[in-house]
C-alpha cells in the first residue's frame, strides 16, 4: 500500500490530514506564509491507512500537531478521532504501547466540520515552535494473508460460456473465500450465495476445454440420471429420482411442464427435491433442493438453488445437467402447447460455494492455464453506456444492446458520474477505479 503523503520543504510543525479531499486542492488555497507552518500533508481514505499515518508522524520528529480536515467519506476520520481519544476501532498492526506514546506527544485538532477559513485561522494561531521528539521506530510490516478475513455474500457471475463461468467461480473463491472447516473434517474456502447466470443463445454444446479436467462420461452420466430419474440399487437418491419420482410429490417435472403449458405466466412451476422425513437426519442429504421455471418474453428461464456446492468437481456437472433438463422442459412445453419457446438462461444459486483443501493445488493450476477466461468480455443484457462531449458539458446515453435509447444524462463530470452509479451497471468501486486509472493514462 503506497502512502499518499507530501513532505513539504519547510520546517513547520504541523501535519495536515485531508481525508478524501485532495491535499493539493487544500494546499493551493492556503496563503504561502501560513503554508510554511505545514510540514506534512496527506490523504486518508481507509481506516487501515492510519497505520501509515502514524508511521509517518513517528519518522518526522519535528511535527507535534495533527490537523484533521476534509471530506470524511468512510470510517477513517472517525477512527482517527477515536484513536486520539484512547480507543482503537480499526486494524492496528503497529505496537500499541509505542502508538500510545506517540499519540500523547501529538496535539490533535479535529476540523472535519469546519470551513476552510477556520482551517486557515487555526493554523495561524499555532506557534511555529518545534521541539524534536525521539523516534519510536514504528514500522508497518505487512504480511500477505492466506485467505480473505471476512465472509463475502452474494457474488454474481454472468456468462455465455459454462467453462469460463467455472473458471471465474474458482477465481472468486480463491480470492475471496473464507477459510473454515467442513462437516467432512476437511478445510474449505467458502463464498456464500454465488449466483451464476448462463445465457443460452442457441443449442448448447459442452466445451472441449472441460475435457482436460473432467471425463466426458461424468457429464453424460449425471445428465442421464437427472433426465431419466435413474437410481441404482443401494443409492439413496439422485436429483432426477427426486424430481421425477418424489416420494410425496411424484413427477414434479411433468407438473412444471403442465403448468407452464397452460399458464406460461405462472410463477408456480417448482420442483422441491428435499424430503423432510428422510433428509433432516440424513448424513448425506441432497445438495440441489429447488428447481423453478419461468417463461418471460417467449423464453424459458431455469433457476436452481443448491444449498451446498463443491465448485470444483460438482458445479460444472450439476450445471450441465440442469441445462439439459431445461432443454427437455422447453421441448415438452412446445409439444404440449404448440409453441416455440427456447431456453433463455440458466441460473444456479449456490448458498455455500466451496473448494475443499485437497483440490486447492489443482485449482491453482486450472487458473494459471486459463487466465484468458477471466478477461473475456460478456455483453451486459442491461445495455451499454456511451459518453461524449455536449454543449452542456458531458453527455451519457444508456442504450439497449440493439441501440435503442433508454435514457440520457448531461452535466458536469460529477453529475454524470452520479448518473452512471444510479444505473448500477458497474459496481461503484469499479467506476472509481476507472476514474483513477484515467488520471494515469496520459502519463504512460
Amino acid at each position: 500500500m503506497k502512502k499518499d503523503v507530501l513532505l513539504l520543504e519547510n520546517q513547520g510543525r504541523i501535519a495536515l490530514c485531508t481525508l478524501w479531499t485532495k491535499k493539493e486542492d487544500v494546499l493551493k488555497r492556503i496563503p504561502e506564509e501560513i503554508k510554511k507552518k505545514i510540514r506534512i500533508a496527506g490523504t486518508l481514505y481507509t481506516s487501515y491507512g492510519i497505520n501509515f499515518l502514524l508511521e509517518t508522524l513517528d519518522a518526522v520528529t519535528e511535527v507535534n500537531v495533527l490537523i484533521l480536515f476534509g471530506d470524511d467519506l468512510s470510517t477513517s476520520g472517525k477512527d482517527l478521532v477515536r484513536l486520539f481519544n484512547g480507543e482503537v476501532s480499526f486494524n492496528l498492526v503497529l505496537d500499541k504501547k509505542r502508538v500510545d506514546k506517540l499519540v500523547k506527544k501529538i496535539r490533535f485538532l479535529d476540523l472535519r466540520n469546519k470551513s476552510f477559513d477556520e482551517l486557515v485561522e487555526t493554523i495561524k494561531r499555532i506557534p511555529n515552535k518545534t521541539s524534536r521528539r525521539s523516534r519510536l521506530n514504528l514500522r508497518v510490516c505487512e504480511k500477505t494473508i492466506d485467505s480473505f478475513p471476512g465472509v463475502v455474500c452474494a457474488v454474481p457471475i454472468y456468462e455465455e460460456s459454462l467453462f469460463k463461468a467455472w473458471v471465474k467461480v474458482l477465481n472468486q473463491i480463491v480470492v475471496y473465500g473464507f477459510k473454515k472447516f467442513s462437516e467432512y473434517g476437511e478445510e474449505q474456502l467458502e463464498l456464500l450465495n454465488v449466483v451464476v447466470t448462463l445465457r443460452i443463445k442457441n443449442s448448447f454444446f459442452l466445451e472441449k476445454e472441460f475435457l482436460k479436467y473432467f471425463d466426458y462420461d461424468d457429464f453424460k452420466k449425471h445428465a442421464e440420471e437427472t433426465l431419466r430419474g435413474i437410481r441404482k440399487q443401494g443409492v439413496e437418491y439422485t436429483y432426477g429420482s427426486r424430481a421425477l419420482n418424489h416420494r410425496i410429490a411424484g413427477n414434479q417435472i411433468q407438473e412444471m411442464v403442465d403448468k407452464l403449458s397452460k399458464k406460461p405466466y405462472s410463477r408456480r412451476a417448482i420442483a422441491i427435491l428435499w424430503d423432510h422425513e428422510k433428509d433432516k437426519k440424513s448424513p448425506f442429504p441432497p445438495c440441489l433442493i429447488v428447481i423453478q421455471g419461468i417463461i418471460s418474453n417467449d423464453k424459458y428461464y431455469h433457476t436452481v438453488f443448491i444449498r451446498s456446492n463443491d465448485m470444483d468437481k460438482g458445479w460444472p456437472i450439476n450445471a450441465y445437467a440442469q441445462i439439459r433438463l431445461a432443454e427437455y422442459i422447453v421441448n415438452e412445453i412446445n409439444k404440449k402447447s404448440k409453441t416455440d419457446y427456447r431456453v433463455g438462461g440458466i441460473t444456479t444459486i449456490s448458498c455455500s460455494a466451496h473448494l475443499y483443501k485437497h483440490s486447492w493445488e489443482r485449482i491453482k493450476k486450472i487458473l494459471k492455464e486459463n487466465k484468458s477466461a477471466l478477461e473475456s468480455f460478456v455483453p451486459d443484457e442491461r445495455g451499454n453506456v456511451f459518453i461524449s462531449a455536449s454543449k452542456d458539458g458531458i453527455e451519457l446515453q444508456h442504450r439497449t444492446q440493439d441501440n435503442q435509447l433508454l435514457r440520457r444524462f448531461s452535466g458536469s463530470v460529477e453529475e454524470v458520474y452520479s448518473a452512471a452509479k444510479s444505473l448500477c451497471l458497474i459496481p461503484e468501486h469499479m467506476l472509481y477505479l476507472g476514474r483513477i486509472l484515467g488520471r494515469f493514462e496520459k502519463n504512460f
